[in-house]
């Protein structure tokens, strides 16, 4: 138990007196420029028609992310962001992106044929400071480009200031690999007893998209990566020895 408690006390040493600075849109910054998590909200939309982002019936590509400056890891933070979370290079390719899904849309409309569903695609990515020295970033993504049902999904990465991303082993230390999978199935068993059908495997790997919690971590599976559609977002927690 010392050793788990030194390791908070750790993280909070790490960064000391920093605070925590956030804007309010993507054409303003803090007043203050002070030592911390800074970053201001950038929002990137292409609509179909005119129509409002996130009305209903409006096909609407939306990308809400942050874009960090003023600290050593910022840069490592938005390569992250546009690389890993969305894929792209830049802000242009992800502009190019959005306008690319609307005329997508636009093209599998056919005269005459009765409206089309509308189309989205949301991201939502926002940073939380944990513990004074972890930044979380967490995606939220809502989608739907025709078919039987939109998609869903939740996706976390951890971070210390100087842009290093933090595995798992920090937050459980102690469990290797092998020890923190029996525990997942431990875990999927007693949430989800009726539910050991739906696995797509024998066990659960740990995954990087996690929670770091009081005292433990939260996996998170999204649908399909290890039970189907119909099983939702999964989430299981393990607490530390």
């Amino acid at each position: 138990m010392k050793t788990n408690i030194n390791i908070w006390y750790y993280f909070a040493g790490l960064v000391s007196g920093l605070f925590l600075l956030t804007a309010c849109g993507s054409d303003q910054k803090p007043e203050t420029t002070e030592a911390g998590l800074n970053y201001e909200q950038v929002k990137i939309t292409a609509t179909y028609d005119n129509c409002k982002s996130g009305a209903d019936n409006c096909t609407f590509y939306t990308a809400d992310f942050p874009e960090f400056y003023g600290f050593e890891g910022a840069n490592v933070l938005n390569d992250f962001v546009l690389h890993d979370f969305f894929e792209v290079e830049n802000r242009e390719e992800l502009r190019s992106e959005a306008n690319a899904f609307i005329s997508t849309y636009e093209q599998n409309m056919n005269p005459g044929e009765e409206e089309k569903p509308a189309w989205y695609k949301f991201y939502q990515v926002n940073a939380e400071l944990l513990y004074d020295s972890v930044v979380q970033l967490s995606m939220n993504v809502e989608e739907f480009s025709g078919g039987a049902h939109g998609n869903t999904a939740e996706y976390y990465r951890n971070f210390n200031l100087n842009g290093e991303l933090l595995e798992f082993d920090v937050f459980l230390p102690g469990l290797n690999e092998e020890e923190v999978a029996e525990k997942l199935m431990q875990a999927y068993k007693e949430k989800y007893p009726e539910g050991l059908n739906m696995l797509f495997e024998e066990s659960i790997e740990p995954t990087a998209n996690f929670l770091p919690v009081e005292n433990g971590v939260v996996f998170v599976y999204n649908p399909y990566d290890i039970a189907p559609y119909s099983a939702g977002v999964i989430k299981l927690r393990l607490n530390r020895m």
